[in-house]
């Protein structure tokens, strides 16, 4: 089970730094720029695919109700998981922030023009 979790997260943190990459050298800013933000994509979308927006559901279900009179058919509540794609979602923002603020204090000297 360990082999396989490290592997998805392996995975998923080369495709998001690719995915980085691909951006950096698309808009001509470096790489440590553009981390943050899409760290701040994927974690949303990790979360989003993970479970843990089922607020949107239930409001969902809350309007057709108002809207309607009919309930929709209730479901369990949704789980939030917290699996590799989670993880490594959460690691890269987390190191795109580092970046992103030794930026903004300039111990990271700003790229040459």
């Amino acid at each position: 089970m360990k082999i396989k979790f490290w592997t998805i997260f392996l995975i998923t943190f080369a495709i998001e730094t690719g995915i980085t990459y691909f951006l950096s050298s698309q808009f001509s800013v470096r790489f440590i720029e553009v981390m943050f933000f899409t760290g701040i994509v994927f974690l949303i979308t990790s979360i989003y695919f993970s479970g843990g927006l089922s607020y949107i559901k239930e409001q969902q279900d809350a309007k057709t109700h108002a809207e309607t009179g009919f309930t929709p058919f209730v479901e369990p509540p949704t789980i939030f998981r917290r699996g590799p794609f989670f993880i490594a979602s959460l690691t890269f923002f987390l190191i795109g922030l580092i970046f992103y603020i030794l930026l903004l204090t300039e111990i990271i000297p700003p790229g040459s023009l």
